[in-house]
């Protein structure tokens, strides 16, 4: 839970360096229209989904962007992840972008919203005979208008 924990502050701290603003708490209010956009490797929630769910919620954030999800595998009780937490944090809109079969279930890429999502794609990677890797897209219809992430 502590490296979990480490891993996302580390990664919120790298963009918030890259952005040149730090906060923490409720969301801002803009002077223009944004999008507050979380990206957080999950590692196949094995910290637990309720952990994860609790995360993402402390962020704020509009749209997530979750590498490393599992929908219903063997390793993760037969679970849809992606459904399970985006009842946990409120964002109803989803994507999921199957990467590969994985321990009798699906693994690869999610996105949740809180915007309804209208449009995905997914592109798999050269991987040289390695593990199948991927880039998911998905457009958001924000209240300022529809958005890829």
């Amino acid at each position: 839970m502590r490296r979990l924990r480490l891993t996302l502050l580390a990664t919120l701290s790298v963009a918030a360096a890259l952005s040149g603003c730090v906060r923490r708490g409720p969301p801002v209010q803009p002077l223009s229209p944004s999008l507050r956009v979380m990206t957080f490797n999950i590692q196949s929630a094995r910290h637990g989904l309720d952990a994860v769910a609790g995360l993402i919620q402390e962020a704020h954030p509009e749209v997530v962007a979750l590498p490393e999800v599992d929908r219903f595998s063997e390793r993760s009780g037969g679970v849809d992840q992606v459904e399970a937490l985006a009842r946990r944090t409120g964002l109803p809109h989803t994507r999921f972008f199957r990467t590969t079969s994985l321990h009798g279930g699906d693994y690869g890429l999610a996105v949740l919203s809180r915007y309804p999502v209208v449009d995905s794609a997914w592109r798999g990677l050269p991987t040289n005979g390695a593990e199948q890797r991927g880039v998911g897209r998905a457009v958001v219809e924000a209240p300022s208008g529809a958005v890829s992430v």
